[in-house]
């Protein structure tokens, strides 16, 4: 498995969904300043589509506005790959698309110490079901 930094993983999902809907950067930024992101032309998004610079929050959502789009899939992780996590490796891409839908899988839970415990594949789970706040969201 391959593994990538979750800000690579964000501005490709970024990338693709602009392209998917044939937006250039020009018209994606004119939304956003229509949206009130005064600050917002094809320059800025440019540097934030190369990792030049870094997005807000706030922008987010108005970048899934703007892309016609929602932010769990700005927010997903790679299908196939993996999200370096500094020392501890990756966590797989699905589970990340699981958290930016409102579910925690239990990839990565914590022990006594603080330390993160990884789950074992995808959508591994560390109890019942019904346990997870979030099952509804999804």
């Amino acid at each position: 498995m391959a593994s990538a930094s979750y800000s690579d993983a964000v501005l490709e999902n970024i990338r693709a969904t602009r392209a998917r809907k044939k937006l250039d950067q020009a018209v994606v930024s004119e939304r956003m300043r229509k949206l009130g992101y005064t600050s917002w032309h094809r320059q800025t998004l440019g540097k934030v589509e190369r990792g030049e610079r870094r997005l807000a929050a706030s922008e987010l959502l108005g970048l899934a506005l703007a892309l016609e789009t929602n932010i769990p899939v700005l927010l997903s992780g790679p299908p196939d790959d993996g999200i370096e996590l500094g020392d501890n490796g990756p966590i797989d891409g699905r589970d990340v698309t699981d958290l930016a839908r409102g579910r925690n899988n239990g990839a990565v839970r914590w022990d006594d110490s603080n330390d993160p415990v990884f789950g074992k594949g995808v959508n591994s789970w560390w109890g019942e079901p019904e346990d997870d706040p979030a099952r509804d969201l999804v």
